[in-house]
């Protein structure tokens, strides 16, 4: 038995409302939290609405209706529909909701303990930079130590999209209170969405698994979808979101090929009962060592994982012995493209006054190379050089 759940309060509503980016694309219904300044009686009717909705279970059909917009991600072909990035536009009073309910329930997950400690993402305290600082540790350890430390970066096919429902509510059921696990049942049942290109609408479709991309619950819910994955106390698992890191460290490399591919076999009997698509030739296996030997190949579903001297993980490239020398190369890379991109606004004869040049540079140049310093900052002055240099260059532009 539980006891039923805490009304929201009037406060609580508009707090949450005052809570959302103003400029936050809308959905269907065209509202806003900008526009979206209520006066008090309408304060008051939203919240009776919204307790009704726990009260009875019942999350709304036109709160379940969405668009999707395509966004396409650099470098990729444009007749592919892969080639395309889906974001969800909700409704607002939807992810009003959404967030209410998440703040009674997070408590909960919290006090038992759902969320692997080795998942770091949407976590109160846990960051991306967290996990990052956390998996090079390692690492470095590990080369200190002169062992053998093999990874082996998973990529799994279309993660949020395709949350197997039944498999989700049995883990929901197992977890939250009666009423709440009965509002997330009604809240994925007879979700319908319509694709924008342009001024163009398609038909309307039903969703029958996967959570909306911008759902306030998504993430929660997809952590809570993959939170019972199986371990191994002879390898460490890194987890931010979809993006998965296996690693085993011994002085042996076919001793640390044997830990990953036991837990390997692990994960895919997981993927298999859970409905989980794995891309295996989009997966990688590096091995950050001091030696020329490298460790046994890797397999799963009978597929051999591929190798590579570096991995990329959330952002930054990791070489064989972390020299950080390959992700500076391409932040350099980077940053000069942006800079050719931006340089009419920011060369010698164009009017941009310099406040508005400052700007540009520390929203659209700094941030690509100020993201991971705390790590990459400690690669050896020759390589930190480089990107001095390119920002001497951006320096004298600015200024002359």
């Amino acid at each position: 038995m539980h006891l039923p759940p805490k009304n929201f309060s009037p406060g609580e509503v508009y707090q949450c409302i005052k809570s959302f980016p103003s400029q936050k694309s809308p959905g269907y219904d065209l509202i806003t939290a900008e526009i979206c300044q209520l006066p008090k009686k309408a304060i008051l009717m939203l919240t009776y609405i919204l307790n009704a909705t726990i009260r009875l279970s019942y999350f709304p059909l036109q709160w379940k209706f969405f668009t999707i917009i395509l966004i396409h991600k650099s470098n990729k072909p444009q007749n592919l529909p892969s080639s395309y990035r889906p974001i969800s536009l909700l409704p607002f009073f939807s992810k009003v909701c959404e967030k209410l309910v998440l703040k009674r329930i997070c408590p909960i997950i919290v006090n038992k303990k759902i969320i692997p400690e080795y998942q770091f993402s949407f976590r109160e305290r846990h960051s991306i930079l967290h996990q990052i600082h956390r998996l090079v540790d390692l690492i470095s350890l590990s080369l200190e130590r002169k062992m053998y430390c093999s990874a082996i970066k998973l990529d799994i096919s279309q993660a949020f999209d395709r949350i197997w429902h039944p498999g989700l509510l049995l883990k929901l059921h197992n977890i939250l209170p009666l009423s709440y696990f009965l509002f997330f049942k009604n809240y994925l049942e007879n979700r319908s969405f319509s694709t924008r290109v342009g001024n163009d609408l398609s038909p309307v479709y039903p969703i029958n698994a996967g959570v909306p991309q911008d759902a306030i619950s998504s993430p929660l819910l997809f952590n809570i979808y993959t939170s019972d994955q199986p371990t191994n106390l002879n390898t460490h698992v890194a987890n931010y979101a979809d993006d998965k890191i296996l690693i085993a460290v011994n002085k042996d490399p076919n001793t640390t090929s044997t830990h990953l591919q036991s837990q390997l076999n692990g994960m895919h009997n997981w993927f298999l009962k859970w409905r989980v698509k794995l891309n295996e030739s989009k997966s990688c296996h590096t091995t950050f060592t001091l030696y020329k030997k490298n460790p046994p190949q890797i397999y799963i579903n009978n597929i051999q994982i591929p190798t590579n001297t570096q991995s990329k993980y959330l952002g930054l490239i990791l070489d064989k012995r972390l020299t950080w020398s390959p992700h500076i190369h391409s932040k350099k890379l980077a940053i000069n493209l942006r800079t050719r991109m931006l340089q009419i606004l920011l060369n010698n004869q164009t009017k941009t006054s310099l406040h508005s040049k400052l700007i540009i540079y520390k929203s659209l140049i700094k941030p690509m190379w100020t993201y991971g310093i705390e790590l990459w900052g400690a690669a050896k002055i020759s390589n930190t050089n480089k990107i001095q240099t390119v920002q001497s260059k951006n320096w004298k532009k600015l200024h002359y």
